[in-house]
């Protein structure tokens, strides 16, 4: 089943309404296909009608999505005594 059909079976489930609150696994799935069809040359804009949702809303999605998915690297904290100083 591609992220297309796995979208519009998630969305199904959720309540009808003009204001639907779409969970981000729902989101991340749409990302998914939006990425799939421009990978295909596809547009954006495109992907969004195939989802039945607004191209805004998926560039809204996609900046959500790259805040939360941001990974964090451990550091090593050193002293400044440790820091050579040429001169």
């Amino acid at each position: 089943m591609d992220t297309l059909q796995k979208f519009l079976r998630e969305l199904e489930r959720l309540p009808k309404g003009s204001r639907r609150r779409y969970p981000n696994r729902l989101k991340a799935l749409a990302i998914s296909h939006v990425d799939s069809v421009i990978g295909r040359g596809g547009t954006q804009a495109q992907a969004a009608r195939e989802l039945g949702v607004n191209v805004n809303s998926v560039r809204q999605w996609r900046a959500e999505l790259e805040v939360t998915n941001v990974s964090v690297q451990p550091v090593t904290v050193v002293s400044d005594e440790s820091y050579m100083v040429f001169g």
